[in-house]
């Protein structure tokens, strides 16, 4: 649909856009995040609507417009955190989320969100819901959160499982989710290493979720040492979540590498990398501990 448009990578998400694939809000982000000055961005839009090959595409790239006119500061936001998020191999993950902080903690933890309050807190209740279609949510849980950046997924689920359990590298993000989180007595925030999960002890968590964490453990090399390490501090039948396993843009490469390591500690896979949510795209991979 959006063939004509020079660059590919303008054109990719306006394309997965138009075909329903994604979210108006994700396309725009993928569309600044791809785009190298605000101009270029807007000419991808309007040529994107003008060449819509029927009224749902068309109504869809207006959409994106549309979330643009409603977060006029979205590309210097989108610039400035991808500035700090998008680093080589090996960055210093614990200073960069430190500095994404500072620029804007909803945009750090979920750059799909634009920094937008009432979109992220959509996203997290959609999330949620999910959590609970899965059956990952009881009131006698211990659940660990891996990366839990300023607080927003524990805050949504203190009050249905016991203990939240919530971990974060960066201290910027740990002092603020503190605050997010000061009214739960069943939370605790401990700001780690991240390097592994040796200060938790055996099979103490019925659930652990890492929403958007792996693909930096990846980047470090430390993906399959969290996974061995989730399989001795879940319980047997305990779940381990991964929404988005890594970045890299191969959705085949990370599902050979988590059925791999599956086999390898001890998991059943239920869900290897399906798309389940409106207003993110990330992927979910569910596993099970035998």
């Amino acid at each position: 649909m959006v063939d004509a448009i020079a660059s590919a990578s303008l054109a990719a998400p306006l394309r997965a856009c138009a075909q329903g694939c994604t979210s108006p809000n994700v396309a725009l982000m993928q569309l600044l995040a791809a785009t190298p000055d605000e101009a270029a961005a807007r000419s991808a839009l309007h040529a994107a609507e003008a060449i819509a090959a029927d009224a749902h595409a068309q109504r869809r790239i207006r959409e994106i417009r549309q979330r643009w006119d409603q977060e006029p500061n979205a590309f210097q936001l989108v610039k400035k955190v991808t500035s700090v998020t998008a680093r080589p191999g090996g960055a210093d993950w614990a200073a960069a989320f430190d500095e994404a902080a500072r620029i804007s903690p909803e945009a750090a933890v979920a750059l799909y969100s634009l920094g937008n309050l009432p979109l992220l807190a959509a996203a997290t209740e959609e999330l949620v819901a999910q959590l609970h279609a899965w059956d990952l949510l009881h009131a006698g849980f211990c659940v660990l959160d891996l990366g839990c950046g300023f607080g927003r997924v524990a805050d949504a689920i203190a009050k249905e499982v016991r203990l939240v359990v919530a971990l974060e590298v960066s201290r910027r993000m740990a002092e603020l989710a503190r605050t997010t989180l000061g009214e739960h007595q069943n939370v605790l925030v401990i700001r780690s290493a991240g390097d592994d999960l040796s200060c938790l002890p055996d099979a103490r968590f019925d659930v652990l979720l890492a929403i958007d964490s792996f693909p930096y453990l990846v980047d470090r090399g430390l993906a399959e040492r969290h996974l061995a390490d989730a399989a001795r501090v879940l319980q047997a039948g305990g779940a381990l979540l991964i929404m988005n396993y890594s970045y890299r843009g191969h959705l085949a490469l990370d599902r050979a590498d988590l059925g791999h390591f599956a086999a390898a500690y001890g998991f059943a896979v239920e869900r290897n990398g399906t798309a389940d949510l409106s207003l993110w795209d990330g992927r979910a991979f569910l596993l099970r501990r035998l």
